[in-house]
C-alpha cells in the first residue's frame, strides 16, 4: 500500500533552535499511518467502533534537512504486514522541490478487541509480484522492504560498572490518544524530557549556547516493548554510549517501579558551532563533565 498526504509545518511546531522538532515529524508520519489505514476501509470511527487499536513498536528516524515554520510538506507512506501481523511502515517525508526531509520507519501492531494482532489481506504482499497499484497507479515495491520483518535495532547494553543518571517521571493521562493508549509521540517526549534532564544536571542548560555551539538530533532508534501505564512512576535512565569528534551517542532507558525495561533510545547528537553554522568538535567542557557518565 501506498499513499501520500501534504502538511504545511507551523510556528508551534519549532524547538528552541527554531526547527521543526522530532516528534512533529513522528506526527506528520502518524497521520500518513491513519490516512493509509483510512483508505482501506479502517478509518479512525471504524477502528473506535471495532475496539481496534494501533500499537506502537519499533522506529528508527533520520533527519535530513531541517525544516522552519511555513514548510510545505509531503509524506510518503508505504506499508505491508508480515505472517505474525506486524505491520511495517515506510516514511519519506520531502519537502516542495522533492528533497528528503526525514527518513522514518516504523513497526506497529493492529490490535482486534481482544488484544490480539490482526491480518489485513489488503497490507500483504506477495513477493513474487512486486507492484503495489493502490495509489492508483503501479508502484514498484523497493524488495528490501521485504527483508525486514522487524527493524532488528541494535543498541548497546549499558555496562554493568557504568552508573546512569537517573530521573522519576510521571506518566500523565492527557497523554492518551484515541485508543486509550500512549502514542510513540508521548514515549518519543519521555525520552527529550530525560535528554533535557540529563544536560541540566550534568552541563547544564543554555551552557551550550555560552560556548557558542548547540547540538542537534540527527537520527535515533527506539524500541518499545511496553507501554507505560498512565498515572504511574517510571524511572528514566540516561547515559553516553561514546564521543566520537564532532558528536555523541546518548543512550536512554525507560523502566517501571519494579524496574522492568520498557523502552529503549539510541540517539546521534552532533555538535554544531553557532557562529559559522558548521559542525564543530565536542567541547572539552562536555567531555569533562560528562566523564561520570559513560566509559573512557
Amino acid at each position: 500500500m501506498y499513499k501520500e498526504i501534504f502538511i504545511e509545518t507551523q510556528v508551534f511546531d519549532l524547538d528552541y533552535n527554531r526547527h521543526v522538532t522530532s516528534r512533529t515529524y513522528e506526527n506528520f508520519a502518524y497521520a500518513g499511518r491513519m490516512d493509509l489505514l483510512d483508505s482501506i476501509g479502517l478509518s479512525i470511527h471504524e477502528l473506535l467502533k471495532l475496539k481496534y487499536k494501533v500499537i506502537a513498536n519499533e522506529t528508527t528516524v533520520r533527519f535530513l534537512n531541517q525544516q522552519f515554520a511555513g514548510s510545505k510538506l509531503k509524506v510518503r507512506t508505504s506499508a505491508y504486514q508480515d505472517s505474525s501481523g506486524l505491520i511495517h511502515w515506510n516514511h519519506l517525508i520531502e519537502d516542495k522541490d522533492g528533497k528528503a526531509v526525514c527518513d522514518l520507519k516504523s513497526n506497529s501492531y493492529l490490535m482486534d478487541n481482544k488484544n490480539q494482532p490482526l491480518q489485513v489481506k489488503s497490507l500483504r504482499i506477495d513477493p513474487n509480484n512486486l507492484i503495489d497499484e493502490s495509489a492508483g497507479k503501479k508502484i514498484e515495491i523497493d524488495p528490501s522492504q521485504l527483508e525486514y520483518h522487524t527493524l532488528n535495532i541494535q543498541m548497546n547494553t549499558r555496562p554493568e560498572q557504568l552508573t546512569p543518571l537517573t530521573h522519576s517521571i510521571k506518566v500523565p493521562f492527557n497523554d492518551l490518544n484515541i485508543f486509550w493508549t500512549l502514542s510513540s509521540v508521548a514515549v518519543w517526549k519521555f525520552f527529550e524530557e530525560g535528554r533535557f534532564l540529563f544536560f541540566k544536571e550534568v552541563f547544564g542548560i543554555g551552557a551550550d549556547m555560552e560556548i557558542d555551539v548547540t547540538t542537534f538530533f540527527m537520527n535515533a532508534n527506539i524500541q518499545i516493548f511496553e507501554l507505560p501505564e498512565p498515572g504511574t512512576i517510571i524511572t528514566m535512565e540516561s547515559w553516553i554510549d561514546s564521543i566520537e569528534k564532532i558528536r555523541f551517542y546518548f543512550r536512554q532507558d525507560i523502566r517501571d517501579a519494579n524496574g522492568k525495561l520498557l523502552a529503549s533510545m539510541r540517539d546521534e547528537q552532533l555538535f554544531v558551532k553557532l557562529s559559522a553554522s558548521k559542525p564543530c568538535r565536542v567541547p572539552q567542557e562536555f567531555y569533562d563533565k560528562t566523564k561520570k557518565y559513560r566509559l573512557e
